[in-house]
This record gives C-alpha cells, sequence and structure tokens, in this order.
C-alpha cells in the first residue's frame, strides 16, 4: 500500500504540486498523465525519495528505520539517461547492481525482458538511443523492489521490446509490485494500468479506475 495525503512541492515561488492525495494496493499500476510541466516528473521525485515535499506524508507501508533503508525498496527508472558511455553494458550493470546483492534468477529474467544478453559487451556509446533506455530501465528493474517508478520508460524502445515490457509490467503486478509510470503513450498505459492519475498544473485533475475513454485522451487525440 502507498498513501500520499496532501502532498504539495514548490520551486521558488513556483507551485509545482499541490495538494496530492491517493492511495494505491498492492498490484496496482497507476498510469501519471498530463501536459508538459503538470508535476509529473516532480511526484515521482518525490516517490523515489530524490527531494522533499514542503507540505504532506508519503506512507509507503513499508518497514524501514532510515532514508537509506526504504531506498532498498524503490526502484526508480529516470527519464534522463543515466550511464557510463565509455563502460560495456555488462560493466554498468555490474557497477549498479553490486554481486552482494545479486538475484541471479531475477537478474536473467530482467536480462531476457530487455532482450540485452547479446549486448553485454557492447560499449554503451555504441549502442542506440532505445537500447540505452533499455539498459536504463534494466539496471533500476535489477532491484527487486517492492515499488517501482517510471519516468516514460518506453520512449524510443522499439515495439517488440515495448511488448515485452507491458507483459513484464502486469507480471510484477501479479506479483504485488507497486508501479507508477509517466508516458505520452495512450497504447502502452492501456494495456497496462488499472489506475490512473490526470495531472495539471500541478493539481489533481482526476484519480480512480483507468478508463481508455477518459476526457483527457479524448483533448490528445
Amino acid at each position: 500500500m502507498i498513501k500520499i495525503e496532501g502532498l504539495s512541492k514548490s520551486y521558488k515561488k513556483d507551485r509545482v504540486l499541490k495538494n496530492i492525495t491517493l492511495e494505491l494496493n498492492d498490484g496496482d499500476v497507476l498510469g501519471v498523465v498530463g501536459p508538459n510541466g503538470a508535476g509529473k516528473s516532480t511526484l515521482l521525485s518525490l516517490l523515489a525519495t530524490l527531494m522533499s515535499q514542503d507540505e504532506g506524508t508519503i506512507d509507503y507501508g513499508l518497514k524501514a528505520d532510515s532514508l537509506k533503508e526504504l531506498r532498498k525498496h524503490i526502484a526508480y527508472v529516470p527519464q534522463d539517461i543515466a550511464l557510463f558511455e565509455e563502460m560495456t553494458v555488462k560493466e554498468n550493470l555490474d557497477i549498479f547492481y553490486s554481486e552482494n546483492n545479486r538475484d541471479l534468477k531475477h537478474m536473467e529474467e530482467v536480462m531476457e525482458v530487455m532482450k540485452l544478453g547479446e549486448y553485454s559487451s557492447y560499449k554503451v556509446k555504441k549502442l542506440s538511443g532505445g537500447m540505452k533506455r533499455r539498459v536504463n530501465m534494466a539496471i533500476s528493474l535489477l532491484k527487486d523492489t517492492k515499488v517501482i517508478l517510471m519516468d516514460e520508460p518506453v520512449v524510443g524502445v522499439e515495439y517488440f521490446i515495448r511488448k515485452d515490457i507491458e507483459k513484464y509490467i502486469k507480471v510484477l503486478s501479479k506479483r504485488g509490485k507497486i508501479i507508477l509510470m509517466t508516458s505520452h503513450m495512450k497504447e502502452f498505459l492501456d494495456r497496462t494500468c488499472n489506475r490512473l492519475l490526470v495531472l495539471d498544473a500541478g493539481e489533481m485533475k482526476y484519480f480512480g479506475d483507468y478508463h481508455e475513454d477518459m476526457e483527457y485522451f479524448k483533448k490528445i487525440d
């Protein structure tokens, strides 16, 4: 369970999130949508503990005595790709995923979904943008966590890989993971989400069950 109450955040005088209140249960997949500047990435950054809120609370429903302990339960896939360009795919994975915490079965599962096996010896700088995004996502998903946050995860990702990611999200949902993700790709959201949050200028315009024919989607068709 994740319970958010009265969450607000400002940058200087600009309030980018205003009184966000919602609750998610185990297995929920929440699509976060809205125009550019709506506060979507800020919301995920707050949930990822990368910044602190000005007002409100976030209850992850987890037992954690410290921020460091809490972060062990959260996987975050940022919109910006953060990889070591001069290193290989495998070297990047090894750096971000220590052997002490390595679950080989889970690692093989993620590598298969992302179709990275044959690219393990490739230097990141030689990869396409879509391939880099796959590696970026794999690094975050290698943490077998309760909460998964993904900011525009499938931008530039090939169609056949995107289909595998959609299937994997459903698998993770069935395992009780709570997934929140932003995306401008309606088809991707249609196939993965059971809950929807619509933000506009930092305000919550809708939160509830996912409906493919919502008024928000009609505006962007």
